[in-house]
């Protein structure tokens, strides 16, 4: 389809098809990487701290402005690639989607479990929209235009993370 795009004559209506077609490329893409998924990587013992600190140095590297404001030298028993693509994604979405200022903390919660929170002063999803967040492809940006945001995967594979590592509450932790 692309190329008989490219072979036709140009026009707006010839440019909107083009559109489409790389926005569905693009929703392919992000589909078939997150249905490889980290599958195949053994979890392995690593300091969470260390792990968040990469994700804040890529980020910043990138443009982002986003703080560590706690964070304990805590081990845990994880996918270390996996998790650190889901915290990749949730700082990225506070970046996109939250407003300038973004931040993650954590520590254990008594209970036996290490939580991790990713804020940003942005305005939030409303509530009656909160369950769609998590739903693959779905956009709060409704211009279809994958330059002014990602194709909808990002709450998703960091959901999917996040259940493979033994929680199935990310989104009631993330967006309350």
């Amino acid at each position: 389809m692309k190329l008989q795009l490219a072979m036709m004559q140009e026009n707006e209506d010839n440019e909107n098809l083009l559109s489409d077609v790389q926005e569905m490329e693009a929703m392919i893409d992000g589909y078939l990487a997150f249905a490889r998924g980290e599958g195949t990587e053994e979890a392995t013992e690593i300091k969470i701290k260390d792990v968040v600190d990469e994700v804040i140095h890529g980020a910043v590297r990138s443009g982002q402005t986003i703080k560590r404001t706690s964070m304990p030298g805590t081990k845990l028993f994880a996918k270390r690639n996996a998790f650190k693509r889901c915290l990749t994604n949730l700082v990225s979405n506070a970046h996109r989607y939250g407003g300038d200022k973004a931040q993650i903390s954590g520590g254990p919660d008594g209970k036996g479990w290490f939580l991790i929170h990713v804020d940003d002063n942005g305005p939030g999803i409303p509530a009656k929209q909160r369950g769609l967040a998590f739903q693959a492809f779905y956009r709060f940006d409704s211009s279809r235009n994958i330059s002014t945001g990602g194709v909808g995967l990002g709450l998703t594979i960091a959901q999917d993370i996040a259940n493979n590592h033994g929680t199935d509450d990310l989104g009631q932790k993330l967006l309350k």
